[in-house]
């Protein structure tokens, strides 16, 4: 979540998008967002927010604040303002078709849905919801979040379901057929993948932080953990690999789009 994860570099807290505690900081650059056209990203020292296009170049660099940081309509072209006025969380699908805000209250987090238009993000009127944290995400072909609950729960038009194996959540993201959720804490962490349903396919265990990304248009996942970006099916069937890596996310077209730890873009 693009607002939480710059508050948390800023503040050095590195926590995870939700605060729960990672076990290790294995990521030093992440992607704040990215299209097929370029790509936004965080990091270094000093802290600085960079745009990059396609072919690697610089656009334009800024020193690191607190404002959320999203593309005007093609990478790198900036967004810097909130998307919806009071969240303090946005989490696009990777298509950016459908995004979930984060609007933070006294006791809880207001969940809603929106959905982008030709004139620009629409919330949709009968997906709202109440959550104990700002962690979430959204599918973005059927009506299907996953929110705290406060454990980590799949909710569909059909009900409730707890996600199997997890006590709390860091990172969710919704692929055309399912999801994949990553629970990061001082223990390690655990990435599950599920059915578009609730039903487990897999568990993974990992002795450093990962972060979790799905393609929204086909069956791919991908965990990038301890300097490595592993794409793969729901079920576990490798897709492909890549090293030296410090985060990574899917563009609207399905392509793997990474960051490595000197901060340099490129497609896969």
């Amino acid at each position: 979540m693009i607002r939480a994860l710059t508050a948390a570099l800023l503040a050095a807290a590195l926590t995870g998008c939700t605060g729960t505690e990672s076990p290790e900081r294995a990521n030093t650059w992440y992607l704040l967002d990215a299209d097929s056209s370029g790509a936004i990203v965080i990091g270094g020292t000093p802290l600085m927010i960079r745009g990059v296009d396609r072919s690697g170049r610089v656009a334009w660099e800024k020193p690191a604040s607190d404002t959320p940081v999203v593309c005007e309509e093609r990478c790198p072209a900036v967004h810097d303002t909130a998307p919806v006025a009071g969240s303090s969380a946005w989490q696009p699908t990777s298509d950016d078709s459908v995004a979930l805000a984060m609007i933070p209250r006294q006791n809880d987090v207001q969940v809603r849905r929106y959905v982008r238009e030709p004139s620009g993000w629409a919330f949709d009127e009968s997906s709202a919801w109440t959550a104990a944290t700002e962690f979430g995400c959204t599918a973005a072909n059927r009506a299907a979040v996953i929110l705290a609950m406060p454990s980590p729960t799949l909710r569909t038009k059909e009900g409730d379901r707890p996600i199997p194996e997890l006590e709390a959540g860091s990172e969710c993201a919704f692929n055309r057929d399912g999801a994949v959720i990553v629970q990061n804490d001082l223990r390690g962490s655990k990435v599950v993948t599920v059915s578009a349903d609730g039903k487990l396919l897999t568990t993974k265990n990992f002795g450093v932080e990962a972060r979790v990304r799905a393609d929204a248009r086909s069956d791919a996942v991908a965990v990038v953990s301890g300097g490595t970006a592993t794409a793969s099916t729901l079920t576990g069937e490798v897709l492909k690999r890549e090293t030296g890596v410090d985060d990574a996310r899917f563009d609207e077209t399905g392509a793997l789009v990474l960051v490595d730890r000197a901060g340099v873009v490129r497609w896969s």
